[in-house]
């Protein structure tokens, strides 16, 4: 049976209709007809694999990767890099305008909203060669939902370094669980003593310390720019003579960069060893709580107030605590990294009807040839 694809929703998957009913089809590009075989049937949709495609987009070109196809990662290769940005940058969209609800964004005291959501940029650096931090199993990448390990001896989108190892082989010898940061190795098994767990990078000329089995960003040029964003609403908005808040802060990358700007800054991660990193990574006057983001605002939240906040939640989101708590306190600005456009534009529902305004928002756009979204908000206290 044949499908038109309507447009690309967030997974990377297109969405069609067939007797009215929705499919969600892989490897399709918006307005390309193909053939497709249903691989799962449910009352109200269907999945399904594309067998031929019988209209190919314009903006398809064939994908840089050998594994392309069986190595779980890069789906959207077969898109080209302008067109690629485009679609992310329609997700993100999509996402917030579909959390804020057709209610919200037809009410015209909510115009300007609207206007930045449409108005949203890119901000993007090189489309390959960009991935320094990997996790292979095996020496290989696993398989697109599945366990079945693709040994690989190359990949366009890793750093230089991490290609070197790839040639090299030296990967393909490792057993087990590895984790590479350019051109440092470690594993899992805590008896290999001769490999490093604990590097420094060099980020906009700072060294920042982490163990590289924990998350550090894996794109260091577009780390550079996400900081250079936060750096340029610091400036905007902020009140350096008061206090900043760095929730989920992982080893302290922003207020590494940040804390020092105000006159107290406090930072906030459950992971007991990154908020030790934390301590090294930041060279200012700080407070340092190795809490959850529920368990500090209830608390000890209530013993500061808060000018600024920069908030980098999980996919999941930022707890429900933790935003009940943003919107009763109400700080004056809060600057929101998210790596999940859904989650994003849910929270952003509740932080616009507590008397935020949304005066940005940008795709960061930190995975290309993926379907991989992150993205920056920032909100203001309307006074």
């Amino acid at each position: 049976m044949d499908i038109i694809a309507d447009k690309m929703i967030f997974g990377g998957d297109c969405i069609g209709h067939i007797e009215g009913k929705t499919v969600f089809v892989s490897g399709m590009l918006p307005g390309e007809t193909a053939e497709i075989a249903i691989t799962q049937e449910k009352k109200d949709f269907c999945r399904a694999k594309v067998r031929y495609i019988k209209e190919m987009s314009p903006h398809r070109v064939q994908p840089v990767c050998p594994y392309y196809g069986s190595c779980g990662g890069c789906n959207l290769q077969i898109a080209n890099d302008s067109y690629q940005r485009t679609l992310r940058l329609s997700i993100l969209q999509d996402s917030f305008l579909r959390s804020l609800g057709r209610a919200f964004c037809e009410n015209p005291e909510h115009a300007k909203t609207i206007e930045v959501i449409n108005a949203a940029q890119v901000v993007y650096d090189r489309p390959l060669g960009y991935r320094s931090r990997f996790q292979f199993h095996n020496g290989g990448l696993k398989k697109n939902n599945s366990d079945e390990i693709i040994p690989i001896d190359s990949c366009p989108v890793a750093t230089e370094a991490v290609q070197t190892l790839l040639s090299s082989g030296t990967l393909s010898h490792m057993k087990g669980r590895v984790h590479v940061f350019d051109d440092t190795v470690a594993v899992e098994d805590p008896r290999c003593k001769d490999l490093s767990q604990t590097i420094s990078v060099t980020v906009q000329g700072k060294p920042l310390t982490f163990d590289v089995r924990g998350f550090f960003q894996s794109n260091i040029p577009m780390l550079e720019k996400t900081l250079d964003l936060i750096k340029k609403s610091i400036d905007t908005y902020s009140d350096t003579n008061g206090n900043m808040l760095d929730m989920y802060c992982g080893v302290g990358t922003f207020s590494a960069f940040f804390a020092s700007r105000f006159q107290k800054s406090v930072l906030v991660e459950h992971n007991r060893h990154a908020i030790e990193y934390a301590r090294k990574n930041v060279q200012a006057a700080a407070d340092y709580f190795a809490l959850s983001g529920e368990e500090f605002c209830s608390k000890k939240a209530g013993a500061y107030t808060f000018d600024t906040v920069i908030i980098d939640p999980p996919r999941s989101g930022m707890e429900k605590p933790v935003l009940q708590w943003l919107c009763t306190a109400k700080p004056k600005n809060i600057f929101s990294v998210s790596c999940d456009p859904v989650t994003h534009g849910r929270d952003a529902k509740q932080l616009l009807e507590a008397g935020y305004v949304l005066k940005s928002l940008y795709l960061l756009d930190f995975y290309p040839q993926t379907s991989h979204i992150e993205s920056y908000a920032e909100y203001v206290l309307h006074e």
